[in-house]
């Protein structure tokens, strides 16, 4: 399903994908361009929480209400009211936190922890995230099914990064100049070139974008420190070969190109069928290399 045309629209959304696909970010941007985009916007991960605080730390409660409970404190629901809280991994809330916020959805009040016969009425949007799919065709039996259709309404499936060539070149830039903000006494004018960029896009990232976002970092911060300026596909392989985080960024990239000829093709493209560089990357030995060009008549 499409983003944009869920801007006007005040259901609750499900979104699914794997870690560090851009969820969160997707939520929030959902948020801003929403009618909701002058209320109050709070992420908050159901993972983070231990059982015996979920409940309170959403819905509240009256001073009193457990041991510590020194004063009344108005859980994230009110604190969201007229606003969107995003719930990450929410596939890790318990069958009771599971069974309320079902509630909240369907009656559009809370009862604080301590007070049952108080009622608060609110007005959330629930934007639920999981990196795991949770719908009624999931082997996840600890998932209630009534909530999962309550958020999934509108439900995104966002796409691994690694099936997003495009997005890869843009977020490559993005970072690149998130990286010149945070670190303004690292940037020497140091510029990733489109050729690195290509074969940014053919690494595999399991990390999705906080990988990219590492690896970018990762480039900037080296080129800073050996005075590089153009960060091209050759300045790349030195730095991405250079110690063990590099490795890790090729690791995937490595596994893939040795059962997939194709790939292999592609970086030799990559690399303007730069032999020596191709094995670096891929980690063949440059004999090997020649002999796949030959045989395959990859000039």
């Amino acid at each position: 399903m499409q983003a944009q045309p869920l801007l006007q629209c005040d259901l609750p959304v499900l979104i699914l994908g794997e870690t560090g696909s851009g969820k969160s970010r997707l939520a929030q941007w959902l948020h801003t361009h929403s009618m909701r985009r002058d209320g109050p916007f709070q992420i908050r991960g159901a993972g983070d929480l231990h059982e015996e605080s979920l409940s309170a730390e959403l819905f509240g409660y009256v001073k009193g209400a457990f041991t510590g409970a020194d004063e009344d404190r108005e859980g994230l629901f009110r604190a969201c009211d007229g606003g969107t809280l995003v719930l990450d991994d929410i596939d890790t809330l318990s069958m009771e936190a599971q069974r309320r916020l079902l509630h909240v959805l369907e009656n559009g009040w809370v009862t604080p922890l301590g007070a049952p016969d108080r009622r608060s009425p609110v007005d959330v949007r629930i934007i639920a995230t999981a990196n795991t799919d949770i719908g009624c065709d999931s082997t996840d039996e600890a998932f209630r099914s009534d909530l999962y259709y309550r958020l999934a309404t509108i439900c995104i499936r966002m796409p691994a990064l690694r099936n997003r060539s495009d997005d890869i070149a843009k977020l490559v830039l993005f970072y690149q100049n998130a990286f010149r903000d945070e670190c303004p006494k690292l940037d020497k004018g140091q510029e990733i070139q489109p050729d690195a960029i290509r074969l940014m896009q053919l690494l595999v990232l399991p990390g999705n974008n906080r990988e990219l976002r590492s690896a970018v970092y990762t480039l900037m911060l080296k080129a800073a420190t050996a005075d590089v300026v153009e960060i091209n596909v050759a300045a790349a392989t030195n730095m991405l070969t250079s110690n063990e985080m590099g490795h890790d960024y090729l690791k995937g990239l490595r596994q893939k190109v040795r059962r997939d000829d194709d790939l292999l093709e592609k970086l030799l493209q990559v690399t303007n069928h730069n032999k020596r560089l191709t094995a670096r990357l891929s980690g063949f030995s440059h004999q090997a290399i020649y002999n796949k060009c030959r045989a395959y008549g990859w000039n």
